[in-house]
């Protein structure tokens, strides 16, 4: 069922049994969701259909029920801008939860806090508590646009206690490792590893990144971001160091300047967000696997690293919200030189072992002149 068209869709008054296979069937459509039961005659097909029609028309006396209200819901967040992808999200948010009580049909008032606790503790034991909370935040989103949509009242029945989620170490790789990974892959997929590095960006800002957010005379990477309050899509400036530049030349005489600029050569297509290509490289390079994001908290560490301020790392991995004027490279407060030698490779240290070996065979080699 699509929450969406619940808000455009009339209730179909007229229905009729229908005979199927020797069985009568009653059928009720209201709100864009289809009832269906089985009877061994028409006249008790019928009579289901009325009784149903009876019980449709006192919910609707009562208010807005939760379907229409959680289609409008969503109709008024596409309306304001909001992402294709979180709009989605909330949508299978809502359709879970009235598959799981049966309250498409109830209206919106009747929805009590022990109903939506039930729900959401199913939830939190057969999938995690970090689903729960994800429904629980989109949930209270809802009815808390209702407040001021549809006079529902300010108590709101969603908003129950958070569930406890225990907290995992984000795991960053070593230095070592993503060097590893960049020697082990083909050159293309270098240049988009070492992207990921020098800009600490998002998976879907790299993976959507074309042509003509790339300026090579003023040194800065567009990149653009929906990872703002209200969910519009904001620009952002980012300093492109030598070595970014370098790698991005080569790629540009890949790909050329039209379109995107990391293309998958095996479908020709820009990379999928959901890509899992991350898994083989790092099997393939025999080290633990991590992922696109994972490059974005290293880049970070090693920022701190080489003693760059906690303001400074803020402002490179774009976490405030940015005013017109951040739009440019200058109000960020720092320029491409600021960068320069920050990512470069670390010189591997010469192990002690060796070292030793070379001395001794230098000595005898002097001993034998």
């Amino acid at each position: 069922m699509c929450l969406r068209a619940c808000s455009l869709t009339t209730e179909r008054e007229n229905t009729m049994p229908v005979k199927r296979r020797g069985k009568w069937y009653g059928r009720k459509s209201v709100n864009g969701m289809r009832k269906e039961k089985q009877f061994p005659t028409k006249k008790d097909a019928l009579a289901w259909e009325l009784m149903m029609q009876s019980a449709l028309s006192t919910q609707k006396e009562d208010g807005i029920v939760l379907s229409v209200f959680l289609g409008n819901y969503l109709t008024s967040c596409e309306t304001r801008g909001q992402s294709e992808k979180h709009v989605k999200e909330k949508e299978r948010a809502y359709t879970t939860f009235m598959k799981n009580t049966k309250t498409g049909l109830t209206p919106v008032t009747d929805i009590t806090y022990d109903l939506v606790e039930r729900a959401l503790n199913h939830i939190a034991k057969t999938v995690s508590p970090h689903r729960a909370n994800v429904h629980r935040k989109l949930l209270v989103a809802a009815w808390n646009w209702g407040i001021k949509a549809h006079d529902l009242p300010p108590k709101n029945p969603f908003s129950v206690d958070s569930y406890k989620v225990d907290k995992t170490e984000k795991y960053i790789p070593p230095i070592d490792d993503f060097w590893t990974l960049v020697d082990s892959v083909k050159p293309h997929e270098q240049r988009l590893l070492l992207t990921f590095l020098y800009t600490g960006s998002r998976r879907n800002e790299i993976l959507s990144l074309k042509w003509k957010d790339v300026d090579f005379n003023k040194n800065i990477v567009w990149l653009e971001t929906r990872k703002r309050r209200g969910g519009g899509v904001h620009r952002d400036a980012v300093p492109m160091v030598d070595a970014l530049k370098e790698a991005l030349q080569e790629q540009r005489l890949e790909t050329g300047l039209q379109g995107f600029v990391f293309i998958n050569p095996s479908t020709s297509q820009p990379y999928s967000p959901f890509t899992k290509l991350m898994n083989g490289w790092c099997s393939e390079a025999q080290i633990k696997p991590f992922n696109f994001h994972a490059i974005r908290h290293l880049s970070a560490s090693i920022l701190a690293d080489k003693g760059y301020s906690l303001p400074d790392i803020q402002k490179l991995l774009r976490h405030k919200a940015v005013t017109t004027t951040a739009h440019y490279l200058h109000s960020l407060g720092m320029t491409s030189l600021d960068l320069e030698g920050a990512f470069d490779r670390p010189v591997k240290k010469q192990k002690v072992s060796e070292m030793v070996n070379r001395t001794e065979k230098r000595v005898n080699e002097i001993a034998c002149d």
